[in-house]
């Protein structure tokens, strides 16, 4: 229930950016979206969250869907991937799935969670060089 509020949050953030704050700002997004107000509020009090139809409005809108469900940009996205500097080349073959495991929970985390997960993994690449000599 405390993500439907989160993306809640950022779908009422991003109306109040494209349509301003004027009075009647629900009634033009509403409108935007192809759906009644009372739907409108149902997302924007975080009792739905959007499907795919509204998905696809909400991008032709310049929604970053991303954001919107996770709230993390495709940026930063690309940023905490290029974080993770090693190869799985480097990575003893037994470890493989510990790693993406990891990278996966790399990708969800917060920017300073980053930091320690890397960490680590260098710890398993040190180990596992030890154990290959």
């Amino acid at each position: 229930m405390q993500k439907n509020k989160e993306i809640a949050k950022r779908l009422h953030e991003f109306g109040l950016l494209t349509f301003g704050p004027d009075f009647g700002w629900k009634k033009k997004y509403a409108e935007e979206l192809g759906i009644t107000q009372g739907n409108l509020q149902l997302y924007l009090s975080g009792d739905r969250i959007p499907g795919n139809k509204l998905q696809q409005k909400l991008r032709e809108l310049g929604c970053d869907i991303e954001w919107l469900m996770t709230g993390k940009s495709k940026e930063e996205k690309k940023l905490l991937e290029n974080q993770v500097s090693f190869s799985l080349n480097d990575v003893n073959p037994k470890n493989i799935k510990a790693v993406r495991n990891i990278l996966d929970m790399l990708l969800e985390a917060n920017p300073k969670d980053v930091e320690l997960a890397e960490q680590m993994l260098r710890r398993m690449l040190r180990d596992d060089a030890k154990i290959q000599q």
